[in-house]
């Protein structure tokens, strides 16, 4: 307990004594304002006085200390560590470390982003980006290629044992910030990755395509297998996750080229089994029919369809089947005779040229009316060519004009004689066919 003298002081003052050693820190009573003003502006300019707190009074003095200014952390002797104390350091310096790293240009995404847990653990999580002297050298089998792997992974790390963590770093605690913790963890992780895969590759001869089938066994039992290592530092591995296994861009390449020929020859693969199917289908179902029918000699489509019709009218019970065998049979006759006549239809008749009179007669009418002109005007020949272009002027009028009527005339003449050629092979197929029928 302070005395009235000292209680009557205002912060400043009694700061003054604490440092000095007048008053005894221990006899501070921090739910006064003043006192616990005066005790941080102590503590702020002599850091060495919290170890003269005493071990009943930590949790009065220290408590409020790591609340307020978890750095002062440094200053405790070993004795007075709790875990609670080092988190909340553990996670102040790393904190700290990465503000600091923001304000700088450096624009990458941290490989090591601090979290708190639930249970106000300080989590780590950790983003690996293999650079090229991470890469795991070997022997494809499956590509029969030499390749260079690189891993790029992340893992979930949880500081459960914060003490421990202190106590296993080669570095004095003042030291202590993310730099130094990033370089830990990645002297453990990576290099015993690496490791950890070589070894896997070598035992199991897995190549390329294993390694990415088999991704899920690998990344448990390397967990299993750096949760040993990190457990020493007092971390818990909570998850890891292989991101990507990298190979260089030509041997990606091949892969691709690989990839796609494989697809392509499951394709044509397939497409040749489903043809090869359909088509045994089909001939196995053709060939029962067959079997069963052989006097049918019309198509098998057709057949169905008879088939059909006859099972349905005779379950039914509305015809006999002797009725449905004739109706078939007339059926059938009477499509063959549909085609005959189609083909019939297709055959234009001949028909013979016919002698142009028109062209003859007006021939020889020019050929006269030019002898006329040339002997009557003989004398004159200006005259007769005269007359004689007029004389051609006027037949060819005379020639445009029954040309046009006499071709008229003639597609007339054998529309008609067409249609009476169809008419006549229509009824002699008629009477071809009652013959038949009686």
């Amino acid at each position: 307990m302070l005395g009235v003298k000292y209680e009557r002081m205002d912060a400043e003052q009694l700061s003054t004594y604490i440092e000095i050693e007048e008053v005894d820190v221990n006899d501070l009573f921090l739910n006064k304002k003043n006192q616990r003003e005066a005790f941080f502006k102590a503590i702020k300019k002599r850091p060495v006085l919290l170890t003269k707190i005493k071990k009943e009074n930590e949790d009065h003095f220290l408590v409020p200390v790591m609340e307020k200014e978890p750095s002062y952390f440094i200053y405790f002797k070993k004795e007075q560590y709790k875990e609670e104390y080092a988190q909340k350091f553990l996670s102040y310096r790393l904190n700290q470390v990465e503000e600091n790293a923001k304000g700088k240009t450096d624009k990458k995404d941290p490989s090591l982003v601090v979290q708190s847990s639930m249970d106000n653990k300080v989590l780590l999580n950790y983003n690996f980006v293999a650079k090229d002297e991470d890469e795991v050298n070997y022997f494809d089998n499956e590509l029969h290629v030499p390749v260079s792997i690189k891993t790029n992974f992340k893992a979930t790390l949880k500081i459960v044992d914060a003490i421990k963590m202190l106590n296993k770093m080669d570095l004095h605690i003042t030291q202590l910030g993310k730099n130094k913790i990033e370089t830990t963890i990645t002297d453990l992780m990576d290099n015993k990755f690496k490791v950890y895969l070589s070894e896997y590759i070598v035992e199991t001869k897995a190549g390329y395509y294993s390694l990415c089938a088999n991704i899920g066994d690998i990344e448990e039992e390397f967990k299993k297998l750096s949760s040993v290592v990190f457990a020493e530092y007092g971390i818990e591995v909570c998850e890891f996750i292989i991101k990507r296994f990298a190979i260089p861009k030509d041997i990606q390449y091949k892969i691709e080229d690989q990839a796609f020929q494989i697809r392509q020859l499951k394709a044509e693969n397939q497409a040749s089994n489903e043809i090869a199917k359909k088509s045994l289908e089909n001939y196995e179902a053709k060939l029962a029919i067959e079997s069963k029918y052989p006097e049918v000699e019309h198509t098998l489509t057709e057949y169905e369809k008879d088939l059909a019709l006859k099972r349905f009218l005779i379950k039914t019970g509305r015809s006999t089947e002797e009725e449905i065998n004739h109706f078939i049979g007339t059926k059938i006759t009477t499509e063959k005779t549909d085609v005959a006549m189609d083909k019939k239809k297709d055959v234009v008749p001949e028909i013979p040229e016919r002698v142009n009179v028109f062209k003859m007669a007006y021939i020889v009418s020019l050929i006269i009316c030019a002898i006329i002109d040339v002997s009557l005007f003989s004398s004159n020949i200006g005259v007769a060519l005269i007359l004689l272009g007029v004389f051609t002027l006027i037949f060819g009028v005379v020639g445009i004009i029954f040309s046009e009527k006499l071709k008229k005339q003639k597609t007339e003449t054998v529309t008609a004689e067409e249609k009476s050629a169809l008419l006549n092979g229509s009824k002699s197929q008629e009477s071809g066919e009652s013959a038949d029928n009686k």
